[in-house]
């Protein structure tokens, strides 16, 4: 008693937070003081005031929580002490959250808490995320992760405390359109906080098994990818997304697609006319030339061009930078050709050529380039004076103007060098780059150029009207 007056009896108007703020930032030993007290006093006030520093980034029972641990206060209890300090810690951050704790309040639910049960040994505990914190178990099971956290209930009045300061979000009125700037200002925090909480919960259960854990979630088939699809962002599948595993399809996915590959209805078989009818003669004026030739029958490079475009296009929509993204499996992408039509025996190859490509996509200085583009248009349909409707594989606003590329899968021939295929990837396009350079300087009149990327050998050429 006689060291704490020395120490914070003197001064009666600053607070003992700030007299200890003050003994840590210029730590020279009162006289009165032995060294072992100013020794453990520096010690414990450092994380003292750590966690007073941290009173607008995390909620008070973390703070409480992670003081205590920082002090090594957990070393110094068993495991029925550990399981009676974390229900202390629930308390506080049921009644406390981010706002100030009522101290007679707490007191008065102290009282009413009593020590948890011992579990018998090979038991099955059944609990909250929150529940289990300063526990371990042989194997845990996470268990509804596809569900979202709840999320914050707006209140009538935004609150938060800021040191000796109380700043208030006003209530929105029912005239205005918008909410107050600095109640959205302090719902954008809350929500903040509320991230960071359910983060470092989901990491708390997450390691409270010493041997295995089992992460139980309902997922989604992309019907058009014929893949796992993303989960909801607001769950808690979704931040472990990044990091799972190769994950089998379900077997009934395979029976749905070769459903889907079979007609679904069948109409009556033709009659033949006894006298076969005779279109009439058209005169060559009449004849209408058709502004496009579509193929009889799709080709293995077509459809595997169809299914690179698809992948790209999904790479260059997506706001995951390039090192995030991932070569579909293979089994995935021979589904996907079945889909579009690609016989049995040539899915596998296929299949090969188009990881190749989206893999050397990623891999490639350009191509890394291309989809880290932050002013891009992926798959843009512009249309003409002459309702002639394009669409551009990737359009990029660039500060000298417009830069179209269109994706291309095919490759030199056997004895073709590189000027014979350029040559003969102009002539074919030609006319395509031409139309897609005149509509984006007719959009905005600013200049415009085209060219043609060869993803699979890093081939680019540039096209000069």
């Amino acid at each position: 008693l006689g060291s704490l007056h020395t120490l914070f009896g003197s001064r009666t108007d600053r607070a003992i937070s700030d007299q200890v703020a003050a003994y840590v930032a210029q730590p020279e030993r009162p006289q009165a003081i032995d060294a072992d007290q100013w020794r453990r006093l520096l010690g414990a006030g450092q994380h003292l005031i750590r966690a007073i520093e941290n009173d607008a980034v995390w909620p008070l029972a973390m703070r409480f929580e992670q003081a205590w641990r920082a002090l090594e206060g957990h070393r110094l209890v068993d495991e029925q002490g550990a399981q009676d300090a974390e229900a202390l810690f629930r308390l506080v951050e049921k009644m406390a959250g981010h706002d100030h704790l009522d101290l007679d309040a707490l007191e008065v639910r102290l009282s009413a808490l009593y020590a948890e049960p011992s579990a018998p040994a090979r038991a099955i505990d059944v609990m909250t995320m929150h529940k289990a914190k300063g526990l371990e178990f042989e194997s845990v099971i996470l268990l509804g992760l596809h569900r979202g956290a709840p999320r914050d209930n707006p209140p009538l009045v935004r609150v938060e405390l800021s040191g000796e300061r109380v700043v208030f979000g006003p209530v929105k009125a029912r005239a205005d359109e918008e909410q107050d700037p600095l109640a959205r200002y302090l719902g954008q925090r809350e929500s903040m906080r509320m991230d960071y909480e359910i983060d470092r919960l989901l990491y708390v259960a997450a390691t409270r098994a010493r041997q295995s854990l089992h992460i139980v979630a309902q997922g989604k088939i992309d019907k058009k990818q014929l893949t796992w699809a993303d989960p909801s962002k607001g769950s808690l599948l979704r931040r472990l997304w990044r990091v799972r595993p190769q994950l089998a399809l379900p077997e009934v996915e395979q029976e749905v697609i070769e459903q889907a590959a079979q007609p679904q209805w069948r109409g009556p078989q033709l009659l033949r006319r006894a006298e076969p009818s005779r279109a009439p003669q058209l005169t060559s004026q009449a004849i209408r030339p058709d502004r496009f030739a579509w193929p009889v029958q799709e080709t293995a490079e077509r459809l595997s061009g169809i299914l690179i475009h698809a992948w790209l296009a999904d790479f260059a929509a997506s706001n995951r930078v390039t090192h995030d993204l991932q070569v579909p499996e293979l089994v995935v992408l021979e589904r996907q050709l079945q889909a579009l039509g690609m016989p049995q025996a040539l899915r596998p190859d296929a299949a090969a050529q188009v990881a190749y490509a989206l893999a050397a996509m990623l891999s490639n200085e350009r191509g890394r380039w291309l989809l880290s583009q932050p002013l891009r248009r992926v798959e843009w349909a512009l249309m003409d004076a002459q309702q002639t409707i394009s669409i551009m594989d990737l359009a990029i606003d660039t500060p000298e103007g417009w830069l179209v590329v269109d994706y291309k899968n095919a490759r030199r021939l056997a004895a073709e060098s590189s000027v014979d295929f350029e040559q003969r990837m102009l002539s074919r396009y030609r006319t395509q780059l031409q139309r897609y350079v005149e509509q984006l300087q007719a959009l905005d009149g600013r200049p415009a150029q085209a060219a043609l990327y060869f993803p699979a050998d890093d081939i680019w050429i540039e096209f000069h009207p």
